[in-house]
């Protein structure tokens, strides 16, 4: 009897310390997971450096413009007078987007039909300048919606209507259609596995122009919205079979501003018999016009106007030094400066245009083309 007492004492004892470890564990079991729940999420990816990092997906048209290199030119006071006076600019709307500015990218995408825009600058910002952006966009397009904002992740965007800002670390101000703004923050969180830095056109043609080593340079995809629209512009003034093949083709050009400017254009054929056949139709195209300009009393830039091939790429380029261009703009806004005022003072002028970013950078469609090549045209004493 003896043994068994002793036996069912030790079993007891067992069961006891059995027990008592199960209850010991169960707090350590808890504390490990309300540690893994107390443990810091990862930190969310870095706001890149580069403004090009921002840019992804399938877009009609990129410009890139390098405004802290154009603001110590001669030629950039013609510019901004030509801004102010015909693409519907108020002189202190210029003034403070250039002052802040170092460099701005605009963006396209969409159809024809519902065309999108964008612009991301880069310089030195602040929140409020997000709001006054929107201000800006309200008056060029006429909406009276009241300002709100909406959260996107980790972001809170500024919005009026169907635009959007945001200024993110006080480098970047990403302004234009809300989707568009939107999609841009994605690419933030979202890293794409191709940026359009990456891109064919990009490393072809832009490598080609010497896109980011100009004042400004503008990349157009083959067929979208922004090809489309230069098809029809160029169709107009007698260049439809030149506005096809750049439409149909990788095609961009560049601004050097100096003491002058100069443009370039360029296009990237399918094959070198069409940069053969593109560049003939240019000329035929440039002798025309150029006749007609110098009979409307406009210096001979046209006449002077250079076209190369080199296998697939078909090059133009218009050089304008500083007596030419102030002569442009004399002739120019005889012309046109009446009506052009007319239309900004119109509260929809902006509206009629299409996008906010559009008649910052076109003429009002009844210039001639002549006119707004040669407004636009440059030296060769420019980056």
């Amino acid at each position: 009897m003896r043994a068994m007492r002793r036996f069912t004492t030790t079993l007891f004892l067992l069961a006891l310390g059995a027990c008592a470890s199960s209850k010991s564990a169960t707090p350590a079991a808890q504390t490990a997971e309300v540690a893994a729940q107390a443990a810091p999420a990862p930190p969310p990816p870095p706001i890149p450096q580069d403004p090009l990092d921002l840019v992804a997906g399938d877009l009609s048209m990129v410009a890139h413009a390098r405004v802290d290199v154009m603001k110590d030119k001669d030629a950039f006071a013609a510019v901004r007078r030509t801004l102010t006076r015909y693409g519907c600019v108020s002189a202190q709307d210029f003034d403070w987007l250039a002052g802040q500015t170092q460099r701005a990218l605009f963006l396209s995408r969409g159809s024809s039909e519902h065309p999108e825009f964008a612009v991301i600058l880069a310089g030195q910002f602040s929140d409020p300048d997000a709001p006054r952006a929107l201000e800006m966009l309200g008056r060029r397009v006429g909406t009276g919606d009241a300002p709100t904002t909406r959260t996107q992740g980790r972001f809170t965007v500024q919005q009026k209507g169907p635009w959007s800002a945001i200024v993110l670390e006080n480098r970047f101000m990403i302004a234009g259609h809300d989707g568009f703004v939107g999609s841009t923050l994605d690419v933030i969180d979202h890293p794409p596995e191709a940026r359009y830095a990456q891109s064919a056109i990009f490393k072809e043609l832009g490598d080609h122009l010497g896109c980011l080593d100009r004042s400004l340079c503008a990349l157009v995809s083959p067929d979208g919205n922004v090809a489309q629209r230069m098809k029809g512009e160029l169709s107009s003034v007698g260049m439809k079979k030149v506005g096809r093949q750049i439409a149909s083709s990788q095609s961009g050009f560049t601004v050097a501003v100096g003491d002058g400017v100069v443009l370039a254009v360029g296009a990237h054929a399918q094959s070198e018999d069409d940069a053969k056949e593109l560049a003939k139709d240019t000329k035929d195209w440039l002798w025309q016009a150029g006749l007609v300009a110098r009979l409307a009393g406009f210096p001979n830039v046209l006449g002077d106007a250079e076209v190369d091939t080199a296998g697939t790429f078909t090059d133009l380029k218009i050089k304008v030094g500083q007596g030419d261009l102030a002569r442009l703009e004399q002739r120019f806004d005889q012309m046109i400066g009446d009506d052009a005022a007319a239309r900004c003072a119109s509260p929809s002028a902006a509206a009629m245009s299409g996008s906010p970013t559009e008649s910052l950078a076109t003429a009002p469609r009844e210039v001639p083309l002549p006119v707004a090549e040669a407004r636009t045209a440059g030296s060769t004493q420019g980056s």
